[in-house]
């Protein structure tokens, strides 16, 4: 089997995975389970089991729509990578260097075709609030500045400068 058969195997094995961890109460009532299990042994018993998932026509249908799409894989694991806590079992079924390369608490996997916007030229004349020299080595425009960041609505920003003075 090649490494991306392999691949598609394990992304099967981790969608059956996502259904049973969503879908297992469906699966308590009686009637259902025991349904399921007429089914499943009459398909062993008339030969009509297939010897593994890999060889029907939904995991065939399944590789149509990963090759097709280059980005389905990433999508499984983003979403398994989103629910948090509730899928811890999961993540093993995530390859390494992708768990390895998180890089934002806000988007723990982001799309690999996604252009972050938060770079130099975003940030390029950004101030630090609150840096502790806050009032210290800046000039009166750039406390302006930062006060209207701070505190954009320009009437309630007034009334707070008319109301308090900074001491010095």
């Amino acid at each position: 089997m090649s490494s991306n058969e392999l691949a598609h195997e394990s992304i099967l094995h981790l969608l059956s995975r996502i259904y049973v961890q969503r879908s297992h109460a469906l699966w308590k009532d009686t009637n259902r389970s025991s349904w399921f299990v007429e089914v499943v042994t009459e398909l062993v018993q008339t030969g009509q089991l297939p010897p593994k998932a890999t060889a029907t026509a939904g995991f065939t249908r399944l590789q149509a729509l990963m090759c097709g799409s280059g980005n389905f894989d990433m999508s499984i694991y983003r979403h398994v990578v989103v629910l948090g806590s509730s899928a811890q079992s999961l993540l093993p079924f995530i390859p390494t260097h992708i768990i390895n390369n998180n890089r934002l608490a806000c988007d723990p996997l982001p799309p690999s075709t996604s252009k972050s916007q938060y770079n130099e030229e975003f940030f390029r004349g950004a101030e630090d609030a609150f840096a502790s020299s806050f009032n210290r080595h800046r000039t009166a425009a750039q406390r302006q500045r930062l006060l209207e960041r701070l505190i954009p609505d320009p009437v309630f920003r007034r009334q707070l400068q008319v109301g308090w003075r900074p001491p010095g």
